[in-house]
Order: structure tokens, then sequence, then C-alpha cells
């Protein structure tokens, strides 16, 4: 596995600018990606953690795909990335993982697994495209009234930190098309539907 590792880096080195990994339940290190012309990743099958997902040494990045992925960070980081699809990943971390990519025009995220990540402000966001299952979603209310949250319910508010009252899904408030998809226990929805009231 360091092996791997290795491999990547060197592979970035050569000054790729397009870069697909697919391998099977391997984990990627914590060093975050450096390539000053890479314009594209994907990423299938990995355990991904923290600062390989920080992509600020990244100035070319555009897109990024996800997919049937295991996610362990903080957060997820680009300035430059305009197009983000994460499908069928799981989100490992305690603390929800916030997303932040203010240049992002397109973003797909569906049927992620765990906590839902917190989405910060996306300005220029164009189009996006949400699904949440409560299946895989850990944002569900398991109260009696899914209408109903009290206010500090850690399920339906913050993201860990006692932050009462954020929006997980606030990002997509400036999206000209939205598609967003949710099962009725699915908090999320209903909070960022209370928000825009």
């Amino acid at each position: 596995m360091p092996i791997v590792n290795l491999w990547i880096r060197y592979v970035l080195l050569c000054q790729v600018r397009v870069l697909t990994l697919a391998i099977g339940g391997h984990q990627l290190t914590d060093l975050p990606v450096v390539s000053p012309i890479l314009t594209r990743l994907e990423l299938s099958r990995l355990s991904v953690n923290g600062k390989f997902l920080d992509f600020s040494s990244c100035p070319a990045l555009k897109e990024l795909k996800m997919t049937n992925c295991e996610i362990s960070a903080d957060k997820i980081s680009s300035k430059s990335l305009k197009r983000l699809r994460i499908c069928e990943c799981k989100f490992k971390s305690k603390m929800r993982t916030r997303i932040s990519v203010p240049s992002l025009l397109f973003l797909k995220l569906i049927a992620v697994k765990g906590r839902t990540p917190f989405l910060e402000d996306m300005p220029v966001l164009v189009t996006a495209k949400v699904l949440l299952l409560d299946f895989y979603c850990k944002d569900c209310c398991d109260g009696n009234d899914p209408g109903y949250c009290p206010v500090g319910c850690t399920q339906c508010y913050g993201i860990d930190d006692g932050s009462a009252g954020c929006v997980l899904l606030k990002g997509l408030a400036d999206a000209t098309n939205l598609e967003l998809i949710a099962d009725p226990e699915v908090v999320c929805l209903l909070l960022l539907l209370s928000f825009h009231q």
C-alpha cells in the first residue's frame, strides 16, 4: 500500500492533467494533493483522509468526482473547483464534513451515507442535484413527529459544535437549477425550506 501512495505522488510529478484512481479499499495518505496543472480528479472505491481533500495546491483543478469512497475528512476545499460529484460515498468523520468550494457551478450529491456534509456558500452555483435517502442518511428524525425538532437537536441542527440554527444545505440557496429529493424523515431538506421562508 505505501508503494501505491508513492506511485500517486510520482504520477502527479509527471504533470498529468487527468487522474483516475480506482483501487478497491485502499486508504490514501493524509498528504495534500499538489499539482499546478491537474484539472480533473476521479476517485473510486477509496478511503480518503483529511488533508488529501485540501486542494489549495491544485489551482487548475476544475472537476472532482468521488464514487463509493469512504471520506474521513473535516473539510473538502478548493477555490478553483467548478464541478463536484459525490455519489454513494460514506462520510465517516464524527464531525460533519464541510464542503468549501466558492467557485462551484455544478454539484451532484447522490445517496451519501452517514452525516450529510455542511455546504458552505456557493454564490455562483448554477445546477445542483441532491438525493438524500433515509436508508443511508444519518440526518433523519428519530422522534414520533418528523415535522418537529426541538432547539438544539444534534440530528437537525449544527455541525456537532453547538452552533444551533445553521442550515446544512444553505450553500444551495443561490442555485439556478435545483433538484432536491429526500425521504420525509430526512431533516436537512426541512431545514432548507424553513430557511427560505
